[in-house]
């Protein structure tokens, strides 16, 4: 069996700065290194001899990033009150004078492939592109409000100088292609992100932060189609998508968006099929009706029907009387289940021929309902809400069978294929598996017993992207299971 010896002493120690050091970076030809630190100079070292060839001395502030061109000949350094410094490779002498590049602190700094291009981000949210043989700024990237929050802390390009990555302490990674500037794709941490990078072959990003995980991203073919188009990837690009169906055949994905918009994709060609369907308001959730010909939109005031091939409107109607949270269709088609948010946190049900509704509402739970899901006979009903529960309700009478609690809000909720258990997740960072009781479909069942547990063998998370959500797939390299009974 192998084994490792680890070794706790240095092979080699530097000393020389007077403070924090905060970067470092080996040349290309591997004797020398360059180092950055709290006392605002760099040092370049001859790493066999350990002695400093050179102070690079010219910066007035703490140095916070040092990054070296692929050649070897050029190294950049940026500070906290925004400034750039420029150096020759092999010298350690400035090729430029202090560059007030930002007006706040530079965290990271990249070259292109062909080190044509520096790019600096910084906390005043903007990336900015210099050309390294005039050091003039070539492109700009305001990442404002609507963008990043708050400020980017990395960024990376990938392999062949088409994409750039900024992580950022709003949660997000985005995705730019540099050709023009446009955002291709935004992925979402659960909290502050620190750190990105490209895999050297550039199908894949890694990111982290304080989430405490590494989380990688495959990068789908269309993505590099469209880094080398003059044009946006497809989706609702101001707002981004909230929801999403495949029809029954699989042949469409229909697309929802707060944008007040929802389309249809083919999906052999992922090209928009016909015109896009405008709806009364903002959109949060789309179905497919069993037979894929109707088409349910709830959006924030009313639901509406559509036939998907024509676009006609074939009914609407008010439902929770403010934002409806989630739909799904019984089994035959002939009803249809809304959710509400916290202002009326119920589930009700609608007579598909009639669009009036059947029976009374179905309450129990406080707080928005945000999923509801159907049993695959088509006799039960799981719902998530931000009040920490999944429900489990019977369909033919709304009675409450069984509670299964979170720690936190739950997000999202589905049956198994096999209809004997329930799988639950959200902010307690779990997915939590929950068995259905036997005799749940009868009415003789007891209701509304309470579970607080959950079967930690088959606990799991997985991210999925919001926008574009069929070019991404998000995977957890240090997952959070379910242990606590």
């Amino acid at each position: 069996m192998p084994y490792f010896i680890l070794s706790t002493t240095p092979v080699q120690e530097f000393e020389g700065h007077h403070g924090s050091v905060s970067s470092v970076g080996v040349l290309p030809d591997q004797r020398r290194m360059v180092t950055g630190s709290e006392d605002k100079i760099l040092r370049l070292w001859d790493i066999k001899r350990g002695v400093i060839l050179k102070k690079m001395e010219r910066h007035s502030v703490v140095i916070l990033v040092l990054v070296i061109s692929r050649d070897g000949k050029v190294i950049a350094s940026g500070g906290k009150n925004g400034e750039l410094i420029v150096w020759d490779g092999d010298t350690g002498e400035p090729l430029t004078g202090v560059i007030k590049s930002h007006t706040d602190w530079i965290p990271s700094l990249d070259f292109s492939p062909n080190d044509k291009i520096l790019a600096s981000g910084s906390h005043d949210e903007t990336v900015r592109l210099w050309n390294t043989k005039t050091w003039q700024l070539e492109g700009l990237i305001e990442c404002d409000a609507s963008n990043h929050s708050r400020g980017i802390r990395a960024i990376a390009l990938n392999s062949n100088g088409t994409l750039i990555a900024f992580a950022s302490e709003d949660n997000h990674v985005r995705l730019w292609r540099l050709s023009d500037r446009q955002k291709i794709a935004v992925l979402k941490h659960s909290n502050e992100v620190h750190c990105v990078t490209f895999s050297t072959d550039g199908r894949h990003i890694f990111s982290g932060g304080a989430d405490n995980k590494i989380l990688k991203w495959q990068i789908l073919d269309e993505i590099y189609k469209l880094a080398k188009k003059d044009q946006k990837a497809p989706g609702h690009w101001h707002f981004g998508m909230i929801s999403m169906d495949f029809s029954p055949s699989g042949a469409v994905l229909a697309t929802a968006s707060m944008d007040q918009k929802a389309k249809l994709w083919d999906t052999k060609t992922w090209q928009l099929q016909g015109r896009p369907i405008t709806c009364h308001d903002r959109v949060f959730c789309v179905r497919y009706s069993p037979s894929g010909e109707r088409l349910a939109i709830a959006t924030a005031s009313i639901i509406e029907i559509y036939h998907p091939g024509t676009r006609h409107r074939v009914a609407k109607f008010s439902s929770h009387g403010s934002y409806n949270c989630s739909l799904t269709w019984t089994p035959d088609g002939t009803g249809l289940l809304s959710s509400g948010n916290y202002e009326d946190p119920t589930i009700r049900e609608w007579d598909a021929s009639t669009w009036e509704q059947v029976g009374d509402a179905w309450m129990g739970h406080t707080n928005d309902v945000n999923v509801i899901a159907i049993h695959p006979a088509g006799t039960l009903v799981a719902s998530a809400s931000d009040d920490k529960q999944v429900r489990l309700w019977r369909l033919s009478d709304g009675h409450t069978i069984s509670i299964f609690q979170h720690s936190d809000r739950v997000c999202c909720v589905t049956f198994s294929v096999d209809g004997e258990h329930i799988l639950s997740g959200g902010d307690d960072e779990k997915i939590s598996e929950w068995a259905v009781p036997k005799d749940a479909s009868s009415k003789d069942a007891p209701k509304s017993k309470v579970f607080s547990h959950c079967y930690p063998a088959r606990a799991v998370l997985v991210y999925h992207l919001v926008l574009p959500s069929f070019y991404f797939k998000a995977q957890s390299v240090d997952l959070k299971a379910c242990f606590h009974h």
